[in-house]
C-alpha cells in the first residue's frame, strides 16, 4: 500500500535467511501429549522429521 501511494520505493524482505519449521499443528499436539504421558520429566524437542 506505501508503495503504491508512493510513500516508499523499496519492499524490505527483513531477513531471509532465517529457517522455519511449518510443520503440521496436529503433528505438534502429539508430541505434546507424548511428552505428558513420560513417568519422569525431562528436555525434549519436537520436529517434524524434514531436513533443516
Amino acid at each position: 500500500m506505501r508503495i503504491a501511494a508512493g510513500k516508499q520505493d523499496k519492499l524490505d524482505l527483513g531477513n531471509i535467511d532465517l529457517q522455519r519449521d511449518w510443520g503440521w499443528a496436529e503433528d505438534y499436539v502429539v508430541g505434546m501429549y507424548l511428552m505428558l504421558q513420560q513417568e519422569q520429566s525431562d528436555d525434549y524437542k519436537g520436529r517434524d522429521g524434514g531436513e533443516l
